[in-house]
């Protein structure tokens, strides 16, 4: 089946036949790549979720890395898979990231980098369990895969090292035979085609920017949830059923996760929130979720906190709340969902939303501390890895639901950074597009008389979506409007490709005096959009060259004496500052530049 344009849209709750058919092999697939759950955990009461002692209040955590190790960071804007709604999990969590999307692998080891290898698989065919082996010699690894290869996240090795390293998966590379030897789960990328819910067949996966597995990475030790206790109690004694993490009498009112900016942007459908040790009365919990203005602060040597004018009206993204029931308080823990709402001044009342996300974020759960509840925890991982992202999870002070401070989690503990998430996950979409596989590519000239094109053979872009036309738009790269003399059409498919946008465009005819014009229009969608570019007559062939104009801008001037010296001084690289021919650049280079700038040279 051929497409112009390819939109897997992950936010859909209704898809089309095709859709469904697509949908049910990448469950199969993410049955044979990740199906062990984790044995005898079915909810965070039967999780080894221990209590212990934090440290004390510091000014500083020091470094613990380990030497001589290989390593790399998550790529930007990915997510670990890891526990779903009806709180199962997976062993060992997967990574959660578009197809067709550029994924750096940043090499950080702790050892000399030289000489570093990257081993990894992929499907040879759907729905087979045929892999293909791959390499790739370099110290940072950047992949793209398509939508059904499925590779698994790379293995990084590192001469005089003895171990290698993967993000998610327990295995190892042979280094006598040269191949991956699988721990006893395949900790996979997963091409994401739909919904998180599309894998699983009861509940929601859910992702998170922090591991959150029942095992470390290496699967050589258990992991999973812990919870601290140290704070005092709801009545302020220090009977041992205060949590530094919940419900405490030492003013810790509030818990956040936060999320770095992503490579290309994600939908945010729900937030949901784990807890244990439910004690009390119904009772509400507040979510919010803001936008932070920079990327927030690494963890380093200083504690780390954010600046509380952050929270404003003017930051809030979406805000939730969430009813503690009895059957929770009977069960003792919760997995909480929050719909998320913003308010619509057009409307005068909050709307239910799910906001596209392309920058830092840092949501907030809040409204425990009240005499409704007598107890309840949060929950931080024993993962203490730093994913290159900064500090993820925060303690915040509130008064009166205003939040007056936000403090990183390692300003807590004496024992070296814990790097910890917390048990905080969002159910998010990553839709995307791409250009046909073979017959597109990415631009069309229109003959100078004008006329129509369908992109591709069959005018189509099938997002599995039945929302199609109404939930899709366009316009110019640079955010302006379509020009007058190009027409774009939108319409819902028909037959085979049911659910899915035909595009139209058509031009007319080319005036008089004009040899060339073109237009950039962005087809978007919530969470992806895609360029194409139309364009009608012919290029000219540009200005003749100028000898002298280093910079190409037509004309010399200082702006090329500068460009000459920059490159004199080895800060530049460029060929045209070789002005005299002889092989180097120098003074007499400049010299010439100026002499041509004054007009006493051609």
């Amino acid at each position: 089946m051929k497409k112009s344009l390819l939109i897997a849209l992950a936010a859909c709750a209704v898809v089309s036949a095709n859709a469904q058919m697509r949908v049910a092999a990448t469950k199969s697939q993410v049955k044979v790549d990740a199906t062990t759950k984790v044995l005898g955990i079915d909810n965070p009461v039967k999780m080894k979720a221990q209590k212990a002692e934090p440290g004390t209040l510091r000014a500083k955590a020091p470094k613990k890395i380990g030497a001589n190790e290989a390593k790399y960071y998550r790529p930007r804007g990915t997510f670990y898979v890891n526990w779903d709604t009806e709180t199962s999990g997976y062993i060992m969590p997967f990574l959660q990231a578009k197809p067709y999307q550029e994924l750096n692998f940043v090499n950080c080891s702790t050892a000399p980098m030289a000489g570093s290898s990257w081993a990894f698989q992929y499907k040879t065919e759907p729905g087979t369990q045929d892999y293909t082996d791959d390499t790739f010699e370099g110290q940072d690894f950047t992949y793209t895969w398509g939508l059904y290869d499925y590779p698994d996240c790379p293995l990084l090795s590192i001469p005089r090292v003895d171990s290698t390293y993967s993000c998610t998966q327990g295995a190892s590379l042979n280094r006598e035979t040269g191949k991956i030897e699988r721990g006893p789960v395949n900790g996979s990328i997963l091409s994401v085609v739909n919904s998180m819910d599309a894998f699983g067949e009861e509940a929601n996966l859910l992702a998170s920017p922090h591991y959150y597995g029942s095992s470390n990475r290496a699967y050589t030790a258990t992991g999973g949830f812990i919870a601290y206790t140290g704070a005092l109690a709801p009545d302020g004694t220090d009977n041992g059923e205060g949590y530094w993490f919940g419900r405490n009498g030492a003013g810790w009112n509030g818990f956040a996760t936060a999320v770095e900016a992503p490579a290309q942007p994600y939908v945010l459908n729900r937030v949901y929130a784990y807890v244990n040790w439910l004690k009390g009365q119904p009772f509400d919990v507040t979510c919010r979720v803001y936008r932070l203005d920079q990327e927030y602060p690494y963890v380093d040597d200083d504690a780390v906190e954010i600046d509380p004018a952050m929270f404003d009206d003017e930051h809030l993204i979406a805000s939730g709340v969430y009813t503690v029931s009895e059957t929770d308080l009977e069960n003792g823990y919760a997995v909480m969902p929050f719909d998320l709402e913003a308010y619509n001044a057009e409307l005068d009342m909050d709307i239910q939303v799910t906001p596209e996300i392309d920058f830092p974020i840092i949501i907030v759960m809040s409204g425990y501390d009240v005499p409704e509840c007598e107890e309840m925890s949060f929950f931080i991982t024993q993962d203490r890895e730093d994913e290159g992202y900064g500090e993820q999870t925060y303690m915040l002070h509130l008064e009166d639901g205003v939040i007056t401070a936000c403090y990183g989690i390692n300003n807590f503990f004496t024992s070296g950074e814990m790097k910890v998430g917390n048990s905080i996950f969002m159910d998010v979409s990553m839709p995307f597009m791409i250009y046909n596989y073979t017959n597109e590519t990415g631009e069309y000239t229109f003959p100078n008389e004008g006329g129509s094109y369908a992109l591709n053979d069959h005018p189509a872009i099938s997002i599995f979506s039945d929302q199609a036309a109404d939930a899709y738009y366009y316009e110019l790269e640079d955010g302006g409007e379509v020009p007058e003399w190009l027409t774009i059409e939108i319409a819902d498919g028909t037959g085979e490709f049911e659910g899915t946008v035909d595009v139209k465009a058509t031009a007319a005819a080319l005036p008089e005096g004009t040899t060339y014009r073109e237009a950039k229009v962005k087809f978007y969608y919530a969470g992806a959009n895609l360029v194409y570019t139309f364009k009608q007559g012919e290029e000219g062939p540009g200005p003749e060259p100028v000898f002298g104009d280093v910079d190409g801008n037509g004309s010399v001037g200082v702006e090329d004496v500068n460009a000459v010296i920059n490159v004199m001084l080895g800060k530049a690289e460029n060929p045209l500052a070789d002005l005299s021919g002889n092989g180097s650049v120098g003074v007499e280079d400049v010299n010439m530049v100026i002499n041509i700038m004054l007009g006493k040279n051609n």
